[in-house]
């Protein structure tokens, strides 16, 4: 058996075993885990974010601890262990040792994770370009990919299927979410959904939660609305809904100068330990990580043309279409050292 195999199938058992254990004692095993999994971590980033945790968990008055109860009570536990091995295994630690390894050799960068906004009329017509993208994520190390799925999630689904070893990440509003939806995404367990924080949010949550569904709550904001993000009134609203992460999200309008008071507000009350979930901003959260596991800064989008935004916004070349090229020709091209 091949060490990596070995190390994934060691790093599964010793994780199946703590969540069975979480219930009895959550405070115990969730600290035995961090600490076993710092000592054994040899990547830049399972290093820092294990600290980072440690850290954390010495304040007995941390809400983290709430949260950990309640995803070992209400969340699927196979849910957990496959989604929490695709991202800190598949692409945190292999897919990041991959994406170093190419990076060095060719002189190109390449993201831990790619966004892609989905559009109905292609992915209906054209499923073959999000398979073929897949495949060469996965060859590039890219194991982690975030779906603004709008009116595609019925052709999505079977890819998702298709990939059990890639984290798939759903941004979504709840009424495009049908029963029967619903029914699939209980059978794949490499997916979490993240609910808008509309009118619907509060039905939506509440049916995920009685599913035992992974799922956790975004919010868009521009110029115009960011002041209503960051309160802490709006975060007290979310308590009811018990989303295990909450993620804000800026859209394409959005001054730099807003983003990063919005982005300081979420790291101030993400330290502070209050909430029982996870606080995070899309844009600059996915960039830190990124610099954890490789050298230089890189973000990734693709519109629902399939063409490459990036730090620098949206591409005018043509050749930064995944539609028409391959991934690697267009990173080569965009990102280079």
């Amino acid at each position: 058996m091949k060490t990596a195999t070995m190390n994934r199938l060691l790093i599964k058992v010793t994780v199946h075993r703590t969540l069975e254990r979480l219930t009895e004692a959550p405070e115990r095993e969730i600290r035995n885990l961090i600490d076993m999994g710092m000592a054994f971590s040899n990547g830049r980033f399972q290093k820092q974010i294990f600290a980072t945790a440690q850290t954390m968990l010495q304040n007995p008055d941390s809400a983290y601890y709430t949260l950990v109860n309640q995803a070992a009570n209400h969340i699927d536990h196979k849910r957990l262990l496959t989604f929490g091995m695709n991202i800190g295994y598949e692409s945190c630690t292999k897919g990041a040792a991959t994406i170093r390894t190419i990076e060095a050799k060719e002189g190109f960068n390449i993201p831990w994770a790619i966004t892609l906004s989905l559009d109905a009329a292609v992915t209906n017509a054209h499923p073959e370009y999000y398979e073929r993208l897949l495949n060469q994520c996965t060859n590039l190390g890219i194991y982690t990919i975030l779906l603004h799925v709008n009116d595609s999630l019925s052709t999505i689904l079977p890819l998702i299927k298709k990939y059990p070893r890639i984290a798939f990440v759903l941004f979504l509003k709840w009424k495009t979410l049908s029963p029967n939806h619903l029914q699939v995404l209980k059978s794949l367990h490499n997916v979490m959904i993240f609910i808008a924080d509309d009118g619907d949010v509060s039905n939506a949550c509440e049916k995920l939660y009685t599913e035992r569904m992974l799922y956790g709550i975004y919010r868009l904001y521009n110029e115009a609305n960011y002041h209503l993000v960051i309160q802490e009134s709006w975060l007290d609203t979310l308590l009811q809904y018990h989303p295990t992460l909450v993620i804000t999200v800026s859209d394409d309008s959005c001054p730099i100068h807003i983003s990063n008071a919005v982005y300081q507000f979420i790291c101030q009350k993400r330290a502070g330990q209050h909430y029982p979930f996870i606080l995070m901003d899309l844009q600059h959260d996915l960039q830190l990580i990124d610099q954890i596991i490789s050298d230089d800064l890189c973000l990734v989008c693709f519109d629902k043309d399939g063409t490459l935004h990036t730090l620098n916004g949206r591409s005018e070349n043509p050749m930064h279409n995944f539609f028409k090229h391959p991934l690697k020709d267009i990173l080569k091209d965009a990102l280079k050292k």
